[in-house]
Protein backbone atom coordinates (compact mmCIF):
# COMPACT_ATOMS: atom_id res chain seq x y z
CA UNK A 1 0.00 0.00 0.00
CA UNK A 2 1.29 3.46 -0.86
CA UNK A 3 0.57 6.59 1.14
CA UNK A 4 1.30 9.61 -1.04
CA UNK A 5 -0.57 12.77 -0.09
CA UNK A 6 -0.95 15.64 -2.50
CA UNK A 7 -0.44 18.13 0.32
CA UNK A 8 1.80 17.97 3.38
CA UNK A 9 0.28 16.02 6.24
CA UNK A 10 0.88 16.03 9.94
CA UNK A 11 3.33 13.17 10.67
CA UNK A 12 0.83 11.84 13.22
CA UNK A 13 -1.61 11.24 10.35
CA UNK A 14 1.01 9.17 8.53
CA UNK A 15 1.82 7.17 11.68
CA UNK A 16 -1.85 6.39 12.27
CA UNK A 17 -2.43 5.38 8.63
CA UNK A 18 0.60 3.05 8.63
CA UNK A 19 -0.46 1.55 11.97
CA UNK A 20 -3.97 0.84 10.65
CA UNK A 21 -2.67 -0.82 7.50
CA UNK A 22 -0.25 -2.98 9.48
CA UNK A 23 -2.99 -3.90 11.96
CA UNK A 24 -5.20 -4.99 9.06
CA UNK A 25 -2.47 -6.95 7.25
CA UNK A 26 0.95 -7.28 8.86
CA UNK A 27 2.38 -8.89 5.70
CA UNK A 28 1.45 -5.98 3.41
CA UNK A 29 4.45 -3.68 2.85
CA UNK A 30 3.62 -0.03 3.37
CA UNK A 31 5.30 2.56 1.13
CA UNK A 32 5.28 6.23 2.09
CA UNK A 33 6.15 8.82 -0.55
CA UNK A 34 7.78 12.04 0.65
CA UNK A 35 9.73 14.98 -0.73
CA UNK A 36 13.22 15.87 0.29
CA UNK A 37 15.63 14.43 2.80
CA UNK A 38 13.68 16.00 5.69
CA UNK A 39 10.62 14.02 4.61
CA UNK A 40 12.67 10.82 5.01
CA UNK A 41 12.98 11.44 8.75
CA UNK A 42 9.23 11.99 9.06
CA UNK A 43 8.53 8.80 7.10
CA UNK A 44 10.93 6.81 9.30
CA UNK A 45 8.86 7.84 12.31
CA UNK A 46 5.82 6.11 10.76
CA UNK A 47 7.44 2.65 10.69
CA UNK A 48 6.85 2.40 6.92
CA UNK A 49 8.56 -0.49 5.12
CA UNK A 50 9.53 1.50 2.02
CA UNK A 51 10.22 5.22 1.77
CA UNK A 52 10.02 6.76 -1.69
CA UNK A 53 11.60 10.16 -2.28
CA UNK A 54 11.98 11.96 -5.55
CA UNK A 55 14.29 14.27 -7.41
CA UNK A 56 17.25 14.29 -5.03
CA UNK A 57 20.77 15.32 -5.96
CA UNK A 58 23.37 12.56 -5.52
CA UNK A 59 24.66 13.90 -2.16
CA UNK A 60 21.06 14.10 -0.90
CA UNK A 61 20.40 10.55 -2.11
CA UNK A 62 23.48 9.33 -0.24
CA UNK A 63 22.24 11.10 2.90
CA UNK A 64 18.79 9.50 2.51
CA UNK A 65 20.45 6.08 2.18
CA UNK A 66 22.40 6.59 5.40
CA UNK A 67 19.27 7.70 7.26
CA UNK A 68 17.17 4.72 6.16
CA UNK A 69 19.82 1.96 6.30
CA UNK A 70 18.51 -0.90 8.42
CA UNK A 71 15.27 0.93 9.21
CA UNK A 72 13.37 0.96 5.88
CA UNK A 73 13.99 0.28 2.21
CA UNK A 74 14.60 3.38 0.10
CA UNK A 75 13.18 4.09 -3.35
CA UNK A 76 14.70 7.00 -5.26
CA UNK A 77 12.47 8.51 -7.94
CA UNK A 78 12.99 10.85 -10.83
CA UNK A 79 15.95 10.28 -13.08
CA UNK A 80 15.82 10.72 -16.83
CA UNK A 81 19.24 9.54 -18.03
CA UNK A 82 21.60 6.56 -17.75
CA UNK A 83 24.36 8.46 -15.95
CA UNK A 84 21.99 9.56 -13.20
CA UNK A 85 20.51 6.05 -12.92
CA UNK A 86 23.98 4.64 -12.37
CA UNK A 87 24.85 7.25 -9.76
CA UNK A 88 21.58 6.73 -7.89
CA UNK A 89 21.94 2.95 -8.08
CA UNK A 90 25.44 3.15 -6.62
CA UNK A 91 24.14 5.30 -3.74
CA UNK A 92 22.93 2.15 -1.98
CA UNK A 93 19.17 2.64 -2.35
CA UNK A 94 17.18 -0.57 -2.70
CA UNK A 95 15.10 0.77 -5.61
CA UNK A 96 15.57 3.40 -8.32
CA UNK A 97 12.47 4.41 -10.24
CA UNK A 98 13.21 5.76 -13.70
CA UNK A 99 10.38 8.15 -14.45
CA UNK A 100 11.57 8.51 -18.05
CA UNK A 101 10.13 5.05 -18.64
CA UNK A 102 6.65 6.02 -17.53
CA UNK A 103 6.84 9.51 -19.08
CA UNK A 104 7.65 8.01 -22.48
CA UNK A 105 4.91 5.39 -22.44
CA UNK A 106 2.01 5.96 -24.77
CA UNK A 107 -1.41 5.84 -23.14
CA UNK A 108 -3.85 3.16 -24.21
CA UNK A 109 -7.54 2.82 -23.64
CA UNK A 110 -8.98 -0.50 -22.57
CA UNK A 111 -12.71 -1.06 -22.83
CA UNK A 112 -14.47 -4.11 -21.49
CA UNK A 113 -17.98 -5.07 -22.43
CA UNK A 114 -19.74 -7.26 -19.94
CA UNK A 115 -22.62 -9.43 -21.02
CA UNK A 116 -25.05 -11.42 -18.89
Amino acid sequence: MTLAPFAPLDPAVYREAVRRVKDADAELPVRVEVSGVDGVDEALATDADIIAVGHLLIPEATEAVSRTRGRAKLELIGTRNRVAVGALASSGAEYVLVDALTAAALPIELVFELER
